[in-house]
């Protein structure tokens, strides 16, 4: 547990006594928070996921740095200036991406952090002991909400009129569903091509026929190759569009959404994307308490360990109230 050194008189104030330690803080803040910015711009242009990993990583590093920021530097004006220049950061990650949307959505992210950090600050000086649980509960919630809002106002604009679901990501939400299609067809794979597909359903079906052990193999082939273009067709029925059938099924399924979405109204594609925006930021809220909880269990290590090696330490001001100054 950090101590308290009683060579600190009531002389202390509080200023900040390291710029070296504060620029290290600030530019990790800024490398952070435009790698994340970054890697979410790839993620959605791309929808490799381990871009989404690297810029979830990214986040994590600068909400321990933010809740370190508060933590060890005293000057308002400080704090502000350096959640300004990250918020320029991760605004300069979407360089080739840059439009008025991203803009305010930075501009949101940025007002966000600031009355997250208001809350942090409101919290330190109604506290007399410095807790570090407290005060992390207090900001990290307004922050990771900022960064799910910045998140999905980035996904409706890097789509813009486009599909807004790439062909890894569809396949990724496809993979649940393959269990429960096997119950009613085991050899099922959305690997396969339709035809692939229709061929074997047609085989089965007409090797279950009592009368198909006396067909010549010829007429075998005829009945597999007529039943397969029937279900061909029927599948196309049902998408409502015609298909290449030595495409894969799951890249069947896809292109017929994507062309029938950027076939609708420019409104209702904008309402379709606000939708799945909207999906984005309340799938990522639900995981925000759990995610918090690990980001402030690995803060309150790295916090302890700083306290220990002396980049801090814990002092009693004039008015019997803890305060951390970087020595």
């Amino acid at each position: 547990m950090p101590y308290l050194t009683n060579n600190h008189s009531a002389n202390v104030v509080e200023i900040d006594r390291s710029n070296s330690k504060i620029a290290v803080l600030a530019v990790l803040g800024v490398i952070s928070f435009f790698l994340f910015g970054y890697f979410l711009k790839l993620y959605f242009l791309g929808g490799d996921l381990n871009f989404f990993w690297l810029s979830l990583g990214s986040l994590s590093v600068y909400l321990i740095v933010f809740l370190f920021q508060l933590l060890f530097i005293k000057s308002l004006k400080r704090i502000n200036l350096i959640i300004f220049f990250e918020s320029a950061a991760l605004l300069a990650g979407f360089y080739d991406q840059f439009n008025r949307t991203i803009l305010m959505g930075a501009f949101i992210i940025f007002l966000f952090l600031l009355w997250s950090n208001y809350n942090g600050i409101r919290q330190l000086r109604d506290t007399i002991k410095v807790n570090f649980w407290r005060l992390s509960k207090a900001i990290l919630p307004k922050a990771i909400a900022a960064a799910a809002l910045f998140g999905s106002i980035v996904y409706m604009s890097v789509n813009g009129g486009d599909f807004f679901l790439s062909q890894t990501a569809f396949d990724e939400i496809l993979k649940p569903s393959v269990l429960i299609v096997q119950k009613f067809v085991p050899d099922f794979s959305f690997s396969l091509s339709l035809n692939e597909l229709a061929v074997n359903l047609a085989e089965k079906q007409i090797s279950e026929a009592p009368q198909a052990q006396f067909l010549p193999k010829s007429v075998k082939t005829q009945l597999v190759a007529q039943s397969a273009k029937e279900l061909e067709n029927k599948f196309s029925n049902i998408l409502g569009a015609p298909i290449d059938p030595k495409l894969k099924i799951s890249e069947t399924i896809y292109e017929t959404l994507k062309n029938k979405f950027l076939s609708l109204p420019e409104n209702i594609k904008y309402l379709v994307l606000l939708a799945a925006g909207m999906i984005i930021f309340l799938t990522v809220e639900s995981f925000a308490l759990p995610f918090r909880l690990i980001i402030s269990f690995i803060g309150f290590i790295i916090y302890e360990i700083l306290l220990a090696v002396g980049f801090a330490t814990i002092v009693l001001e004039g008015k019997n109230k803890e305060i951390i100054i970087l020595k």
